[in-house]
């Protein structure tokens, strides 16, 4: 990569930075800042005991600023309460975030625990008896609604009781409670209820069911009154996509043009230094080597920026166009029925 178009790469990626808004940065830096300050928070409370306040805290942290070291104390935190599936899911997420950031060590780490605490964890599987039509129906764990995909699968849950729900709409709802403790064992629920089916529809009146020779009733074409919701009008949306589209672009050009700016600023300020080289000075190639980069830099910026302007003026005038089309609809009676009359302003 030339040194030509490294500095335009960068000078793309300074504008990106400079239209980003600065609320959603200061927004950033916020949840950040709230992050670490949880985990602080919840490191002092595990030196006390006090795990069930801590883990909450380790959770919140994790959330707002995922972090290897919050979902690793997260995972600790859950082992010392005996929820060892939450813990083992904190070790897999810390292990998939060490993974995806390069991080092989912190990721095997990670893997290593999860994979110690896998044959404690306790399974639960959820499955439908004969007889029980999934269509419709409505499975809950502790008042938790049950991914359909899961039902049939044994999943890893957190030693306790559960109560399994299954309802469907004009059917007996059902229900029964387990308690999973122990560590290693699949306990496994069959769904014995509600065994009515879902009530059918009623099927659509077949064409021409009326007596012979009868019309089927028809809706008449009327305009909507004062109040009642319209017609979408697809050129107004259109025009209005193009509008927005071409402020976009154009401030994006703007964002270009300023950033060439400031290199052809760069580059003018290093050619005024050789304007006032005195005598016996050292010339310094390098420094003239800079300018020209700054300088092509500064042209390449100003020509893109003002193609993106022009684009995006453009864009807008085409959206204020579209935006003087329509489309009118209105009946037009017929003998012997009806139809509509469809207008097209251009």
């Amino acid at each position: 990569m030339t040194a030509p178009v490294r500095a335009a790469a960068l000078a793309l990626a300074l504008a990106w930075q400079l239209a980003s808004p600065a609320p959603a940065r200061a927004q950033a830096g916020e949840r950040a800042a709230t992050a670490e300050d949880l985990f602080r928070q919840a490191l002092k409370l595990t030196k006390q005991g006090r795990f069930a306040d801590a883990c909450p805290r380790f959770a919140e942290s994790a959330r707002l600023d995922p972090a290897f070291g919050a979902l690793m104390n997260l995972a600790a935190c859950y082992e010392r309460l005996g929820r060892t599936a939450s813990a083992w899911q904190a070790y897999v997420d810390a292990a998939d975030l060490a993974r995806d950031r390069g991080q092989r060590g912190r990721a095997d780490a990670a893997r290593r625990k999860a994979s110690q605490l896998a044959p404690r964890l306790v399974r639960l599987e959820i499955r439908l008896g004969a007889g029980v039509d999934p269509t419709e129906l409505a499975v809950t764990r502790n008042d938790r609604p049950v991914d359909p995909a899961l039902v049939g699968n044994a999943v890893p849950v957190d030693p306790g009781s559960y109560t399994i729900a299954a309802s469907r709409a004009g059917a007996e709802p059902w229900s029964t409670s387990v308690t999973a403790t122990e560590p290693g064992k699949t306990i496994v629920v069959e769904i014995a209820g509600p065994v009515g089916r879902a009530p059918a529809a009623e099927p659509p009146a077949a064409a021409g069911s009326g007596p012979p020779g009868a019309v089927p009733p028809t809706r008449p074409l009327r305009s909507p009154p004062p109040g009642e919701p319209r017609e979408r009008d697809t050129a107004s949306d259109g025009g209005r996509n193009l509008r927005i589209a071409g402020v976009a672009i154009a401030g994006g050009g703007a964002v270009l043009a300023v950033t060439g700016g400031v290199f052809g600023w760069l580059a003018r300020s290093i050619s005024d230094d050789y304007t006032h080289v005195q005598p016996g000075e050292r010339f310094d190639p390098d420094r003239e080597h800079r300018a020209k980069t700054y300088q092509t830099s500064a042209y390449v910026l100003w020509g893109v920026g003002a193609a993106a302007i022009a684009g995006g003026a453009t864009a807008y005038l085409l959206g204020r166009r579209a935006d003087a089309a329509g489309v009118s609809l209105a009946p037009a009676p017929l003998r012997g029925g009806a139809a509509a009359q469809v207008t097209w302003r251009w």
